[in-house]
Formats: structure tokens, C-alpha cells, sequence
């Protein structure tokens, strides 16, 4: 991975779920620094991304093109945990990577 990535923080889904986590719970470990102001946001948003990724349903015909795609794809998400719009739709996202069969 080059350390351009490494340096602005590229996560994988699953590691930006658990830094989330961290940030919500106060871990001071996960090595970011949350501005107070923020950290309300976080906490709501939180909340948002367990209920969408719980609940997320495809519809059957996404399911399909999904299943018979040719190639995989790389998604490139900027994001940070306070954004309401993230939170919304990384877990849609998250549910359509899983029914790429080439990931």
C-alpha cells in the first residue's frame, strides 16, 4: 500500500467500523484526535451506522447485477465518522461489496 494512503489513514471497511468504535467508546489508543465539538455527531452517527447496517436490504434486481458482475472494483470512500452522509450509506455499500462475487 503506498504510504500516501498509510499517511491520510486508508482504512478497509471493517477497520474503519472498529477506529468508529474507538472514537465513540473514548479510546484514546485508536490515535486520532476528535474535536469536542464533533464528538456528539460521532456519537449520533454511530447509532445511524449500526440501524442501516443491521437493517440494509438490497433489491432483488441490485442482487442480480451485483452477482453477475465481470470485475471487481475498488471504492475509494473520504469520509470521516461525524458525517451524518456516511453513515447513511457505508453500510449500503458494505452490504453491495459482499455480493461481489470478484472482490
Amino acid at each position: 500500500m503506498s504510504s500516501l494512503f498509510i499517511k491520510v489513514g486508508l482504512h478497509s471497511y471493517a477497520e474503519y467500523e472498529r477506529l468508529f468504535e474507538e472514537m465513540v467508546n473514548g479510546d484514546k489508543e485508536s490515535g486520532y484526535s476528535i474535536k469536542s465539538t464533533n464528538l456528539p455527531y460521532i456519537k449520533s452517527n454511530w447509532i445511524i451506522f449500526q440501524k442501516v447496517k443491521n437493517s440494509v436490504a438490497l433489491i432483488h434486481s441490485l442482487n442480480q447485477l451485483l452477482l453477475n458482475l465481470y470485475c471487481s472494483y475498488t471504492r475509494l470512500v473520504i469520509t470521516e465518522p461525524w458525517c451524518t452522509d456516511s453513515a447513511q450509506n457505508l453500510p449500503v455499500l458494505a452490504a453491495m461489496e459482499m455480493l461481489n462475487p470478484k472482490r
